[in-house]
């Protein structure tokens, strides 16, 4: 076991390099398309690294669980520093990103800090993307994407779809695109809040499979159907709705945000109703795949309709109906957890 460690910290340099590798050529090929470094380019960028980042995440969880937080974080930085210098110097933004990718490891691995349920325990480890939300998209919703970042982002786009469509496909894919990043970034804090989250959660799964390789208790998680939101969080819903309703120039972009964090959050809770009683039903494996399949293929539709689930069993318990399966799990709800 002692060896396993030992291996696993000298490869340290090896995941930080490969893992750097990949975050930066997603960044470089989102660069092409929105130019500068800036809001916008971040948030496009920092959406395409849930994944990317999770090893990192878990690795320096590992470091902190088996030896101290001051040793994975010594090490994060001089891992840090050796990929910024070797792999894209000019990339300004990995810096913030390691720093976050500690951070998320240093609270994650120490489980005694923010000791509760688990909701406490996630929404710590999403405190360093939540501050990242706060200082990327604050700014971004309040005072919009600037004309020539637009023009420098539909210019770069034009020239990739020229490159392989004809000139009117690419006129037209190029508006259908500016209209998507336009959408994205009015709400682009409430993008940066519940990726924070989403990226928490999915740091728990990895991390927890990664520790256990090295002996080590796992975390519990609760299972994704069992999510669901406090009681009082419609009065968030409610105070979005209202300042939507008002319609001040000011309030316009924090309701905004506030009504797509919160149909993002009773979207996640309606898709856990609809996990649940897709998971209780014996049906067979493929009826159920061919399920989802149609399910995130009309997802503009369906998304709709998960968030007024989600809204609903706020009040009327929808997961009430118990199944008896050979997986017993599948039936039970840890509610304490939710």
């Amino acid at each position: 076991m002692k060896r396993k460690i030992e291996m696993a910290i000298q490869s340290q340099f090896l995941y930080v390099l490969f893992g750097s590798f990949i975050s930066l050529v997603m960044g470089v090929l989102f660069t092409f398309i929105v130019g500068d470094l800036n809001p916008p380019h971040y948030l496009l960028e920092l959406m395409s690294q849930i994944l990317v980042e999770l090893p990192f995440i878990a690795i320096y969880a590992l470091l902190v669980r088996k030896f101290d937080w001051l040793i994975g974080f010594v090490y994060l930085v001089l891992g840090s520093a050796a990929s910024f210098a070797v792999v894209f110097p000019e990339m300004s933004i990995t810096p913030i990103v390691f720093l976050k990718i500690a951070l998320m490891g240093l609270i994650l691995g120490k489980k005694n800090w923010f000791y509760g349920s688990f909701i406490k325990r996630i929404s710590a480890v999403a405190v360093p993307g939540i501050i990242i939300a706060f200082l990327f998209g604050l700014p971004l919703i309040f005072y919009g994407v600037a004309p020539e970042t637009l023009d420098e982002i539909r210019q770069d786009s034009l020239e990739i779809y020229q490159a392989f469509m004809s000139e009117d496909d690419a006129l037209n894919t190029v508006d259908n695109a500016m209209f998507f990043f336009k959408g994205i970034f009015k709400v682009g804090f409430a993008i940066y809040f519940l990726f924070a989250y989403i990226q928490s959660w999915f740091s728990f799964v990895f991390t927890g499979w990664l520790i256990g390789k090295f002996n080590e208790t796992a975390e519990y998680v609760p299972y994704v159907y069992s999510f669901k939101l406090p009681f009082h969080a419609v009065w968030v819903l409610l105070l979005g709705g209202t300042l939507w309703v008002i319609g001040y120039e000011l309030t316009t972009p924090l309701a905004s945000n506030i009504l797509a964090v919160m149909a993002g959050f009773y979207g996640i809770q309606g898709l856990a109703i609809v996990t649940y009683h897709i998971n209780g039903i014996s049906i067979g494996r493929l009826p159920k795949v061919l399920f989802w399949v149609i399910f995130f293929l009309t997802i503009s539709f369906t998304g709709v309709l998960l968030i007024i689930t989600g809204i609903i069993d706020n009040w009327f318990n929808l997961r009430s109906v118990q199944y008896y399966t050979k997986d017993k799990e599948k039936g039970d709800i840890n509610e304490s957890d939710s």
